[in-house]
This record gives C-alpha cells, structure tokens and sequence, in this order.
C-alpha cells in the first residue's frame, strides 16, 4: 500500500495530477448533520448511490476534518465530487489554471507548509494511478483527500 502511495505520488509530480495526505485533528464540532470529524481508525459505510468523502487537514489550529456521504451519479469524479461538495456546503475548493489538480481546500493551499506539501486523494484506500478528474466513482467508493509532505512520503 505505501509503495503504492509513493508511486501515484511520484506520478501526481510527473504528471501534474493532484495528491493527498494527512493526520487527523481532534476536538472538532460538527458543522452540520452530514459534516462530521471522523477518527482515522474509524470504518464508515456508504449508503446505496453514495460515495463517502473525508477530507484530512494538517495537524494543529486549522480546519477541522470532514467526513461525508455524497450522493453520486454518473460520471462522477473523485475530484468533481469534492467540487460539488464544496458549492453545495460553502467550502472553498481552489483548483489548478486548467482545473485538473486541487491546490487548496477551505484555508490550506499547496506550499502552505513547504515547496512539498500537496493535496492527494485515494479511493478504497488505494492510490489510482490517474489525476482525481479522470477517476469515475461507482457506489460505495470511499474517497480521502489529505494533504501531504511528498518528500516524506516519498522517502519511506
């Protein structure tokens, strides 16, 4: 699994796609019915038509995590998901100048950290080797964005 993290990372630099990685905050409120935190141990299941969508921000003062169930159609993207999500709850998602890769979600931004810190995504807790907005969801997909340090990962 790791391997395989550190290839689509490697291939998200290579190709321009957009990445994710991260830990979770605690002793966060939820937001709303459908907005909660989630622990990353936590098993979620996803409701008939729905995709289960978490979004994983840096540790310390920040944007809480996210953890949802969106109802997908087809044609759905991992990355339009998330867009969609994002208009619907007010969330700012940023995307690149040709609108392929997330650059930032609510307040954190690729680089906030670091020249190496990006958003990346996984489904079913594997890394696609193609960009989110390629990435066709089918019901029950489980899609985490989190944001990551790619030297790091890259290193391990």
């Amino acid at each position: 699994m790791k391997a395989d993290f550190h290839r689509i990372i490697l291939l998200s630099l290579l190709l321009g796609f957009s990445s994710i990685g991260l830990s979770l905050l605690g002793g966060c409120e939820s937001a709303s019915s459908d907005v909660v935190v989630c622990d990353e141990d936590t098993e979620e299941q996803t409701s008939p038509r729905a995709a289960l969508v978490k979004v994983f921000f840096p540790d310390g003062p920040g944007p809480c995590n996210i953890s949802t169930n969106y109802v997908i159609e087809e044609g759905d993207t991992a990355l339009s998901v998330l867009i969609d999500y994002g208009r619907e709850t007010g969330i700012p998602v940023t995307l690149s100048e040709d609108g392929t890769r997330v650059i930032g979600i609510k307040t954190v931004f690729e680089k906030d950290l670091g020249d190496n810190y990006s958003w990346a995504y996984t489904v079913n807790g594997e890394s696609p080797t193609v960009g989110a907005s390629e990435f066709e969801l089918i019901e029950g997909d489980q899609v985490v964005w989190r944001y990551v340090d790619v030297t790091e990962y890259l290193s391990e």
